[in-house]
């Protein structure tokens, strides 16, 4: 596979959706649904549904108020005769004009499925939040209204929404974003800001990701030859590595910052199982990077600085919450990065497909790896035109889950996402739970697969 078609891939993996589209709506309304099994029991978990607020809200994609160094990286583009590239950021749902009527529709969702899906988490957007005080009250108050309105709300203080726009180097590209020399304190000044400013807000042990999916992010950003994710990619393995370091100090602070205050630090990784060939040292740094290295500085307090897979010095360890998000696994590519003097990367081609077998391996590989951390699934969501395919493997993975994990309710699954748009690129995507919502927002309706998703839960 090419580097342009890993990243296709990996935008895909983000979404969590088979390349399939089908028009037949209200024919996967009537599908019977797969067939349950009686073997075990019916296990009861923590649910809920995650939304990236960067991908539904209009407010958090304008210059004006959120500039960001997806901004910056448009305007360095067109500046450069490539306009034509726009960055991911413009794709994006943006459902909502603002988080307001954001809010009103969340609280009307709840009302049909906070009984059965009882946790919110949304994304509070470094950018945002870093330049206007207006998203800062805003937020606040959105949180605090649906909380009163039933739901039990978490954070992700990073979730692909880039970084404040004065950390774009428009110079050197690759030396932007997480690479810069500021990052690091600069998020953990905004995660500081956040936690403050929701201590009186938020319930004490309420959960607060201090990101999700942040390699995906990283690879994209720094490996994406086609510019669309900041800092603008341009093969940059040394600043990649860089901004691998810079993240990995930015999250240790973010976590003590968050158990400090009285609330449960956790962060939500993309593990995906490497298959293939994979005898190579450049392959065994994909893995060690991809799934593995920042879980074990924060979880071991290991210090790999050379990505050599061995730790050159130890901290005091991190100990965080893992959410799992998983989709597909990934196989190496014929070619390489490199990322510091004598490691070579091999650069990873995935496959999006679901599989409930990889998927309850990477589960346990997660568990016996880190055996005293709490673990749970952050994000889970798959698309296909065949609800009865969708719902075999919803079951199919909550099963799972209770085979590894235990049949618990302290055991928590979120799935992506509670709005229907279309994500990444035009077509139908049947993963979403809820439609329209009525006027005033007083009420929503279920798509397909969110009616099939609380039947399966109820």
């Amino acid at each position: 596979m090419t580097k342009g078609a890993f990243l296709f891939a990996m935008v895909l993996g983000v979404t969590g959706c088979e390349a399939e589209n089908k028009d037949a709506v209200e024919q996967l309304r009537h599908e019977d649904p797969s067939p349950r099994s009686d073997r075990r029991p019916e296990p009861k978990f923590a649910w809920g549904v995650e939304v990236s607020t960067v991908q539904l809200v209009n407010e958090a994609v304008n210059p004006a108020i959120c500039p960001s160094g997806w901004t910056a990286l448009q305007e360095e583009l067109a500046r450069n005769g490539n306009g034509h590239l726009p960055p991911l950021q413009a794709a994006y749902v943006r459902r909502f004009d603002d988080l307001y009527q954001f809010m009103r529709a969340s609280i009307a969702a709840h009302t049909g499925i906070g009984n059965t899906i009882p946790t919110l988490r949304l994304s509070t957007v470094w950018p945002c939040w870093a330049a206007n005080e207006s998203w800062r009250t805003g937020m606040t108050q959105a949180v605090q209204e649906l909380q009163n309105a039933g739901w039990k709300v978490e954070l992700t203080l990073l979730h692909h929404d880039s970084y404040p726009a004065d950390l774009h180097d428009g110079a050197g590209f690759g030396l932007g974003g997480w690479a810069h020399e500021s990052a690091a304190n600069s998020f953990a000044a905004y995660a500081g800001s956040v936690i403050t400013t929701m201590r009186d807000t938020l319930p004490a042990g309420s959960r607060i990701y201090v990101a999700n999916e942040l390699e995906a992010s990283l690879f994209n950003g720094y490996l994406d030859p086609s510019g669309k994710w900041p800092p603008g990619g341009k093969n940059a393995g040394h600043s990649m590595a860089q901004a691998f370091r810079n993240a990995r100090d930015a999250l240790r602070k973010g976590v003590h910052l968050i158990r400090n205050a009285g609330f449960e630090p956790a962060i939500a990784v993309n593990v995906r199982p490497l298959l293939g060939n994979t005898s190579s040292a450049a392959d065994r740094a994909l893995e060690h990077l991809h799934n593995w290295w920042l879980l074990d500085a924060l979880i071991r307090g290991c210090n790999d600085d050379t990505f050599a897979g061995a730790c050159e010095t130890t901290v005091e360890p991190t100990p965080v919450t893992i959410g799992l998000t998983y989709y597909g696994h990934m196989e190496p590519s014929e070619e390489t990065v490199e990322l510091a003097t004598g490691i070579e990367m091999a650069v990873p081609a995935i496959n999006v497909e679901p599989n409930t077998d990889l998927f309850r391996q990477t589960l346990r590989d997660v568990h016996e790896r880190y055996p005293n951390t709490t673990l749970g699934v952050a994000e889970i969501g798959f698309s296909s035109g065949s609800i009865a395919r969708m719902d075999g493997w919803l079951r199919e993975y909550r099963d799972s889950v209770g085979l590894v994990l235990g049949y618990e309710e302290q055991h928590f699954i979120q799935l992506h996402t509670l709005f229907a748009g279309a994500e990444f690129s035009e077509g139908e995507w049947h993963f979403h739970l809820i439609g329209e919502c009525g006027e005033n927002n007083r009420s929503c309706d279920f798509t397909p697969w969110g009616e099939r998703v609380m039947e399966i839960l109820y």
